[in-house]
């Protein structure tokens, strides 16, 4: 693996990204023990490239998780694509002033610490 990437490099000037991506890939697939490094390995670059795109994943547990997932839900405020919190609908039962419980809500969350009470 290693000749496999750097005799190309050096003694035919080939490009050096090419040929160190795949030898990585045979000694990942030649060797037994690299199987114990490929884990890692893929783990780092599907969080990079998640980052490359703006998705910070917090660690490899979680993109593995991710994998088993049947179904996913978002919510329809904004907060993802715009990365701006704001309500979009509110609604009380039936014989509660809804002012009231607004008024009631925003003193809760002006005491709140939590990122999105703002």
């Amino acid at each position: 693996s290693f000749l496999y990437s750097i005799i190309p490099i050096f003694a035919m000037g080939k490009d050096a990204h090419e040929y160190i991506y795949t030898s990585t890939v045979l000694l990942v697939i030649a060797c037994p023990c690299a199987l114990v490094i490929s884990t890692p390995v893929v783990s780092v670059c599907g969080l990079a490239k998640a980052a490359k795109k703006g998705v910070l994943i917090k660690g490899g547990l979680y993109l593995e998780n991710l994998g088993k997932l049947k179904a996913i839900a978002f919510d329809k405020t904004g907060t993802l694509t715009e990365g701006k919190f704001k309500m979009t609908q509110f609604g009380c039962c039936e014989g509660v002033d809804p002012h009231s419980v607004l008024a009631m809500l925003a003193s809760v969350e002006d005491q709140s610490s939590h990122p999105i009470a703002a």
